[in-house]
């Protein structure tokens, strides 16, 4: 019974822990996007710096062992808290302009594919190293 027990107040435990690591993450990647965005004048400098920023947290929690629902989980949390301090930015904008960079840069990503297959027998077809941009953007495009 006292094994039951360790292990529920264990599992609470982490999940804490877990949840507090969470926040302390996307207020540490809020602060700094707000920073480095507040400089800069472009839709697309904005995008890129949030973009950036976030793909970094992405590596970081790959890094720390996070799974992919996690992540996600936590990017959109990151993307909700920054909208709600950054109320000067026009979200809607930024939306649309990281749909248009997300449909141009799948459009530059398939034809360097086929490239690569016409080129090079198929050897550099992996485009993965550039999917955490496209995931990040299709975050920020579907909310």
């Amino acid at each position: 019974m006292y094994a039951c027990c360790f292990a529920s107040t264990a599992s609470a435990e982490a999940a804490t822990l877990q949840a507090n690591t969470a926040r302390d993450v996307a207020d540490s990647t809020v602060s700094k996007i707000k920073q480095e965005i507040s400089n800069l004048e472009s839709t697309n400098d904005q995008i890129k710096a949030i973009t950036q920023n976030l793909g970094q947290e992405y590596q970081n929690l790959v890094k720390d062992g996070w799974n992919k629902t996690e992540i996600g989980n936590q990017i959109r949390a990151t993307i909700n808290k920054l909208e709600s301090e950054t109320r000067n930015l026009d979200w809607e904008a930024l939306r649309i302009k990281a749909d248009e960079m997300l449909k141009s840069t799948q459009a530059q990503l398939n034809q360097l594919d086929i490239n690569a297959a016409n080129n090079f027998g198929n050897v550099g077809r992996d485009f993965k190293q550039f999917q955490i941009l496209v995931d990040i953007l299709r975050i920020m495009r579907s909310r």
